[in-house]
């Protein structure tokens, strides 16, 4: 296929040396990696170019995922989110209102007793942003992803998929839709929706087209059609969503910040409160250690044996949905023991 080069005019899927054309036809077998082509709209002018994967976005995307790594290290960012969900949990049960205790920090607090009611209200305050964002992100992850996509398959709860095996119907001499064919037909199914439009591979493929914003998840669909007739084949709007399968749509719209500037705002402040948690949870720690001793907490007598039943049922249900909790929970234990640490009475 022809390069979209600077000063070039677009007339469809390949550039034109002659001005401007009408729409090409797509060639099957569209190239796999993806080029964003700038396009003055008034005068169809080529401005120029960027392949997908040198966006700034993309950068950050596997910064946020894998630190930047292969594939093979986005464990590293899933055992953190799962820990970080075990410490927003556990945080709310020791924060929680009980004997008159105060809720709001108080105003004359100083010292470590000021850190910890902050770090104990900020974290709760936001803790509903941060449980989305943490079970959002889990969604994405790889061993707890596979538990929770093995939930919702088994409760029926997966997203409606086009039956396989859908075909273009071939015509001796008839020409496949062009981009500006196949736009029309997309539009008669989805008239008021910003659209996403994928060529077949093949003769015989079909056309694809799906919501290209993802800030309006009501509007999302998925639309298959002849690349020759143009004749819808499938479609599946909002309405044929599964109750997971929306509240995914919506838990991760929101944790990309795709529902505008309060959306990132928000996300912001949880940011920030993130960061000072981490803060706060170092200071308390160095505030409350013996000079030139690392002060680790003592195994307080029957702790295990005084955990009541719900308590155990919530970390082998954790432990169930996240198995890098569980497996690193274990190799905590044994170094707990390869430490001599006293475990008698506990």
């Amino acid at each position: 296929p022809g390069v979209a080069t600077p000063g070039a005019v677009a007339g469809g899927h390949e550039g034109h040396q002659h001005g401007r054309a009408k729409a090409a036809a797509p060639k099957f077998g569209l190239p796999a990696r993806a080029l964003l082509v700038y396009v003055d709209p008034s005068s169809a002018m080529v401005l120029g170019n960027l392949p997908a994967q040198e966006r700034f976005g993309i950068w950050a995307q596997k910064l946020h995922s894998r630190l930047l790594q292969g594939e093979g290290w986005r464990w590293m960012i899933e055992l953190a989110a799962s820990w970080m969900l075990v410490m927003l949990l556990t945080g709310v049960y020791l924060w929680w209102p009980r004997g008159g205790r105060r809720v709001l920090p108080a105003a004359g607090a100083r010292g470590r007793s000021a850190w910890r009611q902050w770090h104990a209200f900020l974290g709760v305050a936001l803790g509903a942003v941060t449980f989305v964002i943490l079970v959002t992100g889990l969604t994405w992850s790889k061993y707890a992803g596979e538990q929770v996509r093995l939930v919702r398959d088994a409760s029926g709860q997966a997203s409606p998929q086009a039956p396989p095996g859908l075909r273009s119907t071939l015509v001796d001499g008839a020409e496949p839709l062009s981009w500006d064919g196949a736009w029309q037909a997309a539009r008669r199914q989805a008239p008021d929706v910003a659209l996403q439009l994928t060529a077949p591979r093949a003769a015989g493929d079909t056309w694809r087209a799906s919501a290209a914003g993802r800030g309006q998840p009501e509007k999302r669909f998925d639309l298959q059609f002849d690349a020759y007739s143009g004749r819808a084949l499938y479609y599946a709007g909002w309405e044929r969503q599964t109750l997971f399968g929306k509240a995914t749509a919506i838990g991760i719209r929101f944790h990309r910040g795709e529902f505008g500037w309060w959306n990132q705002a928000l996300l912001l402040v949880f940011g920030a409160s993130v960061v000072f948690s981490l803060l706060s949870g170092w200071v308390m720690f160095f505030k409350r250690r013996r000079a030139g001793a690392l002060s680790l907490p003592r195994l307080l007598p029957g702790a295990w044996k005084s955990a009541s039943p719900l308590a155990w049922l919530t970390l082998a249900v954790l432990c169930a949905a996240m198995p890098l909790l569980a497996l690193s929970g274990c190799l905590l234990v044994l170094l707990e023991v390869a430490l001599h640490r006293p475990w008698r009475g506990v």
